[in-house]
């Protein structure tokens, strides 16, 4: 087949504007597997499939964390990244931290009971430390999505702050 300047441009035109050439069939692509993207993503949001990426702490800060402290952040954030939330308030043993899911960085670490309010939160989890028989505590899991609700959030570290549920004061 010889294919002269002109019809030859004339191809690539077709082509480029993705006009299918005469005779061709057009095939619909297949569905994506919807099961298997569901069951991926409530994997996802339980922490079972974590990212494998980590956080990231602001340079000079007073405490740094642990190896392990870091490790259990980074699950959470992974948790809290697949509940659609953009900034959580992790409660990590003796520490509030605030950590922007988005860029996975540490904003902000204080002590529990300091007795700061944090605002600006959409999600909070509290992970529990390691137990003296070397099991880790519970998976974390997203407590609630909170917007601008100041007393809900303090209530929440205050919660975490004596390490159980409220008292029923």
């Amino acid at each position: 087949m010889t294919v002269r300047g002109s019809e030859g441009a004339e191809l690539l035109r077709r082509l480029a504007s993705g006009i299918v050439p005469g005779g061709a069939e057009t095939r619909p692509q297949p569905p994506v597997e919807g099961a298997a993207f569901a069951d991926l993503l409530g994997r996802a949001r339980t922490g079972e499939i974590e990212s494998g990426r980590g956080v990231r702490q602001p340079e000079g800060a007073e405490k740094q964390l642990t190896s392990e402290q870091l490790n259990r952040v980074s699950h959470a954030v992974d948790a809290a990244e697949a509940q659609g939330a953009v900034r959580l308030l992790a409660i990590v043993d003796d520490m509030a931290l605030t950590i922007d899911v988005v860029t996975r960085t540490i904003e902000d670490a204080r002590p529990v009971g300091d007795g700061a309010v944090r605002s600006g939160v959409d999600a909070v989890v509290v992970l529990p430390g390691e137990r003296e028989d070397g099991v880790s505590g519970a998976e974390p899991s997203i407590l609630g999505r909170t917007t601008n609700n100041q007393s809900l959030l303090r209530l929440l570290t205050d919660i975490a702050a004596r390490g159980g549920a409220p008292t029923g004061e």
